[in-house]
């Protein structure tokens, strides 16, 4: 087990010596604390020996890029080459703090709401969606996976079915809400019909008499990384790919 320890912590700070910011004054040495002492590495500059320091005093002089300081607590600092010291990592390996991307969207969601959409049945592509507003008061809806709704084909016949597609700026993409009695209504921008779902959850185009009445809930909804990169294709700040 020990000997295991300090392979790992051998590979470690191989490893991590490839990071410059690690070798700014102190040579590239690393000091890991293992189950048989304290690991030094450090990095090689072509020199034909190399002087260890432990708290000032002279420990080893070596040709290689490592060395092993049998028996050491750990609480030391080290020195190679009268570099700046080092301390001892006493974890087996340094915790560089991170922040992990933020699944706000930021300022670029500015009147964006998340809604579940019922309609008596659910849509067959989920309920939960992302009301992207456009310049001209239209909406893109948009699911979790970074689709969008959809006209098939770009079709603008009644009983065109609905469903979802890659964003590509179509103005088969692109819906109003009308507010009607009991909800809203879904209009298609480029065929002017409305949205409607058949008791099996498909969703097609119809004449407003036939549409869909929604009800259009606001919900707490997490973005994910697929939206947020349609929704800045939205807003014009990445490429998007068209329609073959």
């Amino acid at each position: 087990m020990k000997k295991l320890l300090t392979v790992v912590a051998a590979m470690l700070a191989v490893m991590l010596l490839a990071l410059p910011a690690l070798a700014d004054n102190t040579g590239g040495l690393v000091a890991v604390k293992t189950g048989d002492g304290v690991y030094l590495s450090w990095n090689m500059t072509g020199a034909e020996s190399y002087t260890l320091y432990r708290n000032g005093e002279t420990i080893a002089v070596t040709s290689g890029t490592n060395f092993l300081d049998a028996g050491a607590d750990g609480t030391a600092q080290y020195q190679l080459d009268r570099n700046a010291p080092v301390s001892v990592w006493e974890k087996g390996y340094l915790e560089i703090p991170i922040e992990a991307p933020s699944q706000d969207l930021g300022d670029i969601t500015a009147g964006i709401r998340a809604v579940e959409l019922r309609a008596g049945a659910e849509l067959n592509t989920g309920k939960n969606w992302r009301l992207v507003p456009l310049e001209d008061d239209g909406v893109v809806i948009l699911r979790a996976d970074g689709a969008v709704m959809d006209v098939n084909a770009q079709s603008t016949e009644v009983g065109a079915s609905v469903g979802t597609y890659a964003f590509n700026n179509g103005d088969n993409q692109k819906f109003y809400l009308e507010q009607a009695d009991g909800g809203w209504l879904i209009k298609g921008k480029q065929s002017g019909l409305y949205l409607a779902v058949g008791a099996d959850g498909a969703a097609t185009l119809q004449q407003r008499e036939n549409a869909s009445v929604f009800t259009v809930t606001d919900i707490e909804l997490a973005a994910t990384e697929a939206e947020m990169t349609t929704v800045k294709a939205i807003k014009g700040e990445v490429v998007y790919t068209a329609n073959d």
